[in-house]
């Protein structure tokens, strides 16, 4: 459908077309069942790809054939299928539809869920990562509240287990909706007073070591197990990217409720990803003269994770920022995302769709205006930055989308492997 028509008429559209087709797809659903594929649902505010490669990775090690379906479009075995990579209800489908796939991974949009329903009436197993309000005024949502319930309505299809962020209020709810025993809950405080409750309750928690290196599982019965290395897992680059541990503790979660063993679940964490060619959300780059940081953060809560981790890279040069950001992106969230990079960087170079607005967001913030550069491309952008950064400096990178690595790279005079 058009994109230029109202939200409105698109929301309409798509659930007439929803109840249409409903009876087709709970037959064609029924046969997967049949076929005792197992299903996982992620669903978030962010973190959903990153987690739904991390579970992709373990069920593989687990000796399962993994379709999945997320941002990066649909792929089997570590193989892009041909086909878009927006999430929707119709990538879901033709892994279903792949005669070899034994268990499913479906990252669950809110725009899929409100536009095009559930990608499947019911699945074994599913996460609520968290909930921002990085949806607010899109879709039809007004409210926090409204992204958490069409959120919530995604993982109540669940007919197994349930995975929780003990940390977001709107996830950590669920857990009193479900028995404890089916319940994971996951924590990046070992000291969570909601650790230890649901624990009491007969539930599993999963959190970090005291020492804040490793992701360990505690069992109702007071036991402890090692999950994995943080440093030891390649999408958080050697323990630098730390908050990307919450997306490991969601992923183990989801494979326990799956049946998976610890160590296969140790197995596709620390070993190498589902797919190969798929750029991790977060990297670090050396090169020649300055270290480069490429991190996918289109939302405040993503791009203040990204930051904070790139504060722990010690340099003794400038710190540069390129910053971008979908022209979609509200007034409201630029505001966020300026206030998350404002104090961690000496030059900000803007460009893009929203470049103009994120310079205004940043001069409304605590940033001077000799700090701020406006470029019209990337290419240009990339220029400006090398002139900023000196010897052994750092240039931080906003990405919009993983297979912008290449030009950026490329545009920074590094070369691509």
């Amino acid at each position: 459908m058009p994109f230029e028509f109202p939200i409105p008429v698109q929301i309409a559209y798509y659930r007439i077309e929803r109840a249409i087709t409903r009876p087709v797809r709970w037959l064609a659903f029924g046969r997967v069942w049949k076929r005792r594929i197992l299903v996982a649902k992620i669903t978030g505010s962010y973190g959903k790809t990153t987690t739904s490669r991390m579970l992709a990775a373990i069920l593989k090690a687990s000796g399962h054939t993994v379709g999945l379906w997320c941002s990066d479009g649909v792929l089997v075995d570590g193989r892009q299928m041909p086909g878009t990579g927006r999430s929707c209800y119709y990538g879901a489908r033709r892994v279903f539809r792949h005669k070899n796939v034994t268990a499913a991974v479906l990252e669950c949009t809110v725009g899929g869920q409100v536009m095009q329903g559930q990608y499947a009436p019911r699945c074994d197993a599913a996460v609520l990562l968290n909930v921002s309000d990085m949806h607010k005024g899109q879709y039809g949502l007004d409210t926090v509240e409204d992204t958490a319930r069409v959120k919530q309505s995604i993982v109540r299809t669940s007919t197994g287990g349930l995975v929780v962020n003990l940390d977001d209020a709107n996830s950590a709810a669920l857990a009193d909706t479900w028995p404890a025993s089916a319940v994971t809950g996951f924590s990046m405080d070992p000291q969570s007073p909601a650790v230890r409750k649901l624990i009491s309750h007969g539930g599993r928690s999963i959190t970090l070591s005291d020492d804040g290196e490793q992701i360990v599982l505690l069992g109702p019965a007071g036991d402890l197990e090692v999950l994995a290395l943080l440093a030891s897992i390649p999408e958080t680059a050697g323990g630098t990217a730390r908050h990307v541990a919450a997306n490991a503790m969601a992923s183990a979660g989801l494979a326990l409720s799956l049946g998976t063993d610890i160590d296969s679940i140790r197995t596709g964490l620390e070993g190498d990803a589902f797919a190969g060619h798929l750029k991790a959300r977060f990297s670090i780059v050396d090169a020649p003269r300055f270290k480069l940081v490429l991190d996918k953060a289109l939302g405040p809560m993503a791009l203040k994770n990204g930051v904070q981790a790139t504060a722990r890279i010690e340099v003794s040069g400038r710190r540069v920022a390129i910053l971008s950001a979908p022209d979609a992106t509200t007034d409201d969230m630029l505001s966020q995302m300026a206030a998350a990079v404002a104090n961690e960087f000496e030059g900000f170079v803007c460009h893009g769709a929203a470049g103009d607005r994120y310079a205004a967001a940043l001069e409304n913030s605590t940033v001077s205006d000799d700090m701020i550069f406006r470029e019209k491309d990337r290419v240009s952008a990339c220029k400006t930055a090398l002139d900023l950064v000196k010897e052994q400096g750092l240039i931080y990178v906003q990405v919009a989308y993983p297979d912008h690595h290449k030009p950026i790279k490329a545009a920074l005079g590094i070369a691509c492997d």
